[in-house]
């Protein structure tokens, strides 16, 4: 397995993928600046914006992009000729997006510590570190059930520039959709991280809430499962599935 995610990390070495992470790194340091006149931690560190578009947008096509990368370039059938189940390949590819969103977003925390450090008033104290780690982890697992939506999308269009235009669309389709029915908002996976963040200030109906949070769940866990199954069972050199899943 560790073989497999390190063919996932080369892969990506010399990508034009790394031009989207730095920029996204750069908003996240002009919206860091915005906020220094706050002069407080606990609104320094509050990434509303990023949680609600940009983090979304970013995650979804990252996950995506392992897969519509070597299906554009025909490398899924070298791939398969390698003595390694098509099960681990997937599972490679997930654990490689998980460890793309940690690392991502520890950046963004180390950015944060050192703009703050630098402009902010308020000393940094044990309880902001524990705050920002608790944020970390919380974020890191709600931005993980993310993966699965970006690889059935990838496995779907089987394009790079689909992929992407849909991972713009769909965060930014959130807006009106919310406006015209406020307990959609519930329900989506890609608010989630926003939501969990902002809960209860926004919507303080528990039950809602809950309701709401078991359905992006299970959307989540049937799109791990579909694209599973696209990806074991389609044959790269025909473009066509069988039902057999033995290899």
């Amino acid at each position: 397995m560790l073989t497999l995610i390190s063919v996932e990390f080369l892969k990506l070495r010399r990508c034009k993928i790394w031009w989207l992470i730095l920029s996204i790194f750069a908003a996240h340091a002009y919206s860091d600046i915005l906020k220094v006149s706050s002069y407080h931690w606990d609104v320094f560190l509050n990434a509303t914006y990023m949680n609600l578009w940009l983090r979304p947008i970013l995650f979804t096509f990252l996950s995506g992009y392992l897969f519509t990368r070597d299906d554009e370039q025909r490398m899924q059938v070298i791939f398969f000729s390698y003595p390694f189940n098509r099960s681990l390949w997937f599972l490679s590819k997930c654990l490689t997006a998980f460890l793309w969103v940690g690392m991502i977003l520890f950046v963004s925390g180390i950015i944060d510590v050192s703009l703050g450090m630098l402009f902010l008033q308020d000393p940094y104290t044990f309880s902001v570190l524990k705050y920002q780690c608790m944020s970390f982890l919380g974020s890191w697992i709600l931005f993980s059930g993310l993966i699965p939506l970006g690889i059935i999308l990838a496995l779907g269009v089987r394009s790079t520039v689909r992929l992407g235009i849909l991972s713009v669309l769909i965060p930014l389709l959130e807006l009106p959709l919310t406006a015209l029915f406020p307990k959609y908002a519930l329900i989506n996976p890609w608010l989630l991280p926003y939501l969990y963040f902002s809960f209860p200030y926004n919507y303080p109906t528990h039950f809602l809430w809950e309701r709401g949070l078991w359905i992006s769940v299970t959307l989540i866990a049937a799109s791990l499962f579909f694209s599973w199954y696209l990806y074991v069972a389609r044959d790269p050199k025909t473009d066509s599935y069988r039902y057999s899943l033995e290899e």
